[in-house]
């Protein structure tokens, strides 16, 4: 268009020599509005071609979400489905802070440039931090070696906290998927920043760069190949399928937020994975932040309607008691948190009068295996005793029932069990557990395993549900020394007066309100 610019130039300076002023004003005119067009049209095609908006403060919001870069993370392989629930929590305040600061860099530079040519002589681009979650692995479930956490969980409601439209939270699946797409085949991570544990009495609040010290059992080393300088580790079952260009290790007894400052001096493009990640302290639990984190992690609506199937299928419209019973690690990690069966029993026909609940149902979680004869024979005891006591005012004594596979046949007649396998047989391992969970969850009482997070995760669920605390935070009690602890061949009069020695119980709740934004944390005195 610039040459036509100058044809037309000459053509007016041509007629100069013969033509009046007036008539070269109006040529210019026309030349003028030419050029214009031209322009136009070069711009118009230019911005169909890289749809690149010329806004100042937009165009850092697409150069953002074309830069972005991906903090990963592992945990402890020997850890379970809740732990690596609640380390999901402590990067909550992380990506938070992350969020703010780009918002606040986006804004800043809109102010400052506000021009097209102000914007090409823009700062060096920053990250838009993306986290992804790593798959659940679990040394309880028998046959399920990862799930994923879209098996279980909303991901729409956990992106919604963040104030932007576009996604900060996916899933490591997710991001395979856009890396084949992309032409990779292996995921490369350009750093690996290992935690290790610092001593408790020499808190600081800053990262210690030291020799790197991996724990020996399977899934938690890391090997450096001789060759490409690489790092090969377990990367939750996916092995060779992943490697490192780089590994750092660090001493930390830290909240997770103090990473925040590192992170935004990363190049754009970084892929970042932080490796032991619960030795990372949670620096907001029980805030109104926190809490809001927390009433994200929304189970998927399927698994919600097996567990209405299940609960109609047992109870019908009656109430029930639900028991968590941690059984397999605990009963030789903590064993004295495992209360004998029979001093349960007597637990239970308490609690069910108790809360004026005579006519209820019983149900048990349980991790219990196979092997585990004696929670086989400790639910037989329990519905014996429940049989054997008259219930005033009952047409029947309560049942028990069970959903644990070794359990079953012990509580339940074979049509309920083949209803219950029909409702349950999509599930996979960890999806049942969350079943449980939410069975426990709807129950008009519930008793926990001392120091369970499975138990604890419950807890949660009837605080959002705002169910009563009186019937949310009871723990499972040993009887009493002083009194006689066998619920057999005993009234309910007897029952009634045996001791039971309970532990005292914190109860975190839940803040729902703007109000309060410290936790009330209250010792149980029931």
């Amino acid at each position: 268009h610039h040459q036509r610019s100058r044809g037309f130039l000459i053509l007016i300076m041509v007629l100069i020599g013969s033509v009046g002023a007036a008539v070269v004003v109006v040529l210019g005119v026309v030349v003028a509005l030419l050029v214009l067009t031209e322009n136009h049209n070069d711009i118009s095609q230019s911005h169909q071609q890289t749809a690149k908006p010329v806004s100042g403060a937009s165009k850092l919001v697409k150069d953002i979400n074309e830069l972005e870069c991906y903090l990963l993370y592992t945990v402890n392989p020997g850890e379970g489905f809740n732990l690596a629930r609640d380390v999901y929590l402590r990067f909550v305040p992380l990506m938070q802070a992350l969020v703010a600061e780009e918002n606040r860099a986006v804004k800043e530079k809109a102010r400052v440039t506000k021009d097209a040519k102000g914007m090409d002589e823009q700062e060096e681009a920053m990250c838009r931090w993306v986290l992804v979650l790593p798959p659940f692995t679990n040394p309880h479930w028998r046959a399920l070696h990862r799930m994923h956490w879209s098996d279980v969980f909303e991901l729409d409601a956990l992106n919604a906290i963040f104030p932007d439209t576009t996604e900060r939270i996916i899933t490591f699946e997710e991001y395979m998927q856009q890396k084949i797409k992309s032409g990779q085949r292996q995921i490369v991570l350009d750093y690996i920043w290992h935690m290790q544990q610092r001593p408790m009495s020499t808190f600081v609040n800053h990262f210690e760069s030291v020799e790197c010290k991996f724990d020996p059992y399977p899934g938690a080393q890391y090997k450096q190949s001789a060759q490409t300088g690489q790092w090969y580790g377990w990367f939750w079952g996916y092995k060779d399928q992943v490697v490192a260009n780089e590994m750092e290790c660090f001493d930390v007894l830290n909240p997770m937020t103090v990473l925040a400052h590192r992170l935004e001096k990363l190049p754009v493009g970084t892929t970042l994975l932080i490796a032991r990640a619960e030795k990372l302290l949670q620096n907001s639990y029980g805030s109104l932040d926190y809490w809001t984190a927390r009433k994200s992690m929304q189970f998927i609506q399927p698994i919600h309607d097996v567990a209405l199937g299940v609960v109609t299928s047992l109870f019908g419209d009656q109430g029930y008691v639900a028991l968590h019973l941690r059984r397999s690690d605990f009963l030789f990690s903590r064993r004295k948190s495992v209360p004998s069966l029979t001093d349960t029993a007597v637990q239970v026909v308490q609690s069910l009068q108790h809360h004026a609940m005579l006519c209820g149902f019983v149900y048990v979680s349980s991790d219990a295996r196979q092997d585990d004869t004696e929670f086989i024979q400790g639910l037989a005891i329990l519905q014996q005793t429940l049989t054997q006591i008259t219930w005033p005012g009952c047409p029947s004594a309560p049942v028990v029932a069970t959903l644990n596979p070794f359990g079953t046949a012990t509580t339940l007649p074979p049509t309920l069990r083949h209803t219950l396998n029909k409702l349950t047989a999509s599930l996979n391992e960890g999806q049942a557990a969350v079943l449980d969970q939410i069975i426990c969850t709807r129950a008009e009482l519930f008793i926990a395993t001392p120091h369970s997070t499975f138990s604890t995760r419950i807890q949660e669920e009837r605080e959002i549900r705002h169910a009563d605390p009186a019937t949310t935070f009871n723990e499972l009690c040993s009887c009493d020394p002083t009194t006689p602890c066998s619920a057999s061949h005993l009234t309910f009069d007897d029952i009634q007066s045996i001791k039971l020695a309970c532990p005292k119980q914190r109860k975190w709740r839940v803040l729902h309100g703007n109000k309060d934004h410290q936790s009330r944390s209250m010792p149980n005195h029931n």
